[in-house]
């Protein structure tokens, strides 16, 4: 159990060194032109750049991580930064929602005061898989805690449940 995530279970890494064959990963058995990618998580520290995820390559990358500058950010690519980097980055657990479609994506924290979801024109938007904890090739990992993560195909953000699941992730994960 994790304190941090009202006594849940997560999975943690606990190195800066998580070997790739150990790193968590899923290949999707179609790629998905729209996706959007929900994880509760937290970083054990921030201010250097370590991935929370990434795709399983570099043809379709997904990368939800600390900018190195203490702000978080959503890339799918590794210089197309759709969003986030007036979201100050903390070692609080946070709802990540990142989003993205042929020519749009979006970034958003549900439960962070920031303005509407922040987003961008993303250069590749294919979802083929996602690795977690570090880049597609197993570097840039670091300390952190998963709780949560899916993959949901569209914009999650619209489905008719979602209120529901962000309740439930306040109940299980906040006790709120």
């Amino acid at each position: 159990s994790d304190a941090a995530l009202n006594g849940q279970p997560s999975f943690r890494n606990d190195t800066t060194n998580l070997p790739k064959a150990n790193q968590p990963r899923q290949t999707l058995a179609s790629p998905l032109a729209a996706s959007s990618v929900v994880l509760v998580a937290y970083r054990d520290a921030v201010g250097t750049v370590e991935y929370l995820t990434d795709g399983i390559d570099s043809s379709a990358r997904h990368i939800i991580s600390d900018d190195g500058q203490n702000r978080w950010r959503y890339y799918t690519n590794s210089t197309s930064n759709v969003g986030g980097q007036s979201i100050q980055a903390d070692t609080d657990p946070h709802v990540f929602v990142a989003y993205s479609a042929d020519g749009e994506a979006y970034f958003h924290m549900p439960r962070i005061d920031h303005t509407a979801p922040e987003g961008g024109t993303p250069e590749n938007t294919m979802m083929n898989g996602l690795a977690l904890m570090g880049t597609y090739n197993g570097s840039q990992n670091g300390e952190s805690a998963i709780a949560f993560v899916g993959i949901y195909p569209g914009d999650v953000t619209k489905d008719a449940g979602w209120q529901d699941f962000l309740d439930w992730v306040d109940a299980t994960y906040y006790g709120e």
